[in-house]
């Protein structure tokens, strides 16, 4: 069994805005490297319609899901049990389209 990563990679940070269309970040599968997701961020400038679904997926399996149903910021830290991918694996973090031409979404990210 290998040991999972430690705090020591640099964190690389992701923001992306995007207006009624999925966003989205895919950490490409790497037979080196692990992926760690330490937290998720973002927001709508409208509160959307019906929830919009926030996954995380690790090797095509969705492992976390939350419904967004408010305007404004919402946030996610994973804190001492990050989201972690095997080697191989990709990690792909997704915000649903809004379903209206009016409400930008806003996406961040930190992870190793």
């Amino acid at each position: 069994m290998e040991n999972l990563p430690g705090t020591n990679a640099a964190t690389t940070f992701f923001n992306q805005q995007k207006n009624n269309a999925s966003n989205a970040k895919t950490l490409a599968a790497d037979a080196r490297e692990y992926h760690v997701l330490r937290w998720i961020h973002g927001s709508f400038n409208i509160a959307p319609a019906d929830a919009v679904q926030l996954t995380v997926a690790v090797g095509g399996s969705t492992v976390f899901a939350e419904d967004i149903t408010a305007a404004g910021p919402f946030s996610f830290n994973f804190g001492e049990f990050p989201i972690y991918s095997a080697k191989n694996e990709a990690l792909v973090v997704t915000l649903a389209a809004s379903g209206d031409a009016d409400r930008i979404s806003e996406l961040n990210l930190a992870y190793q």
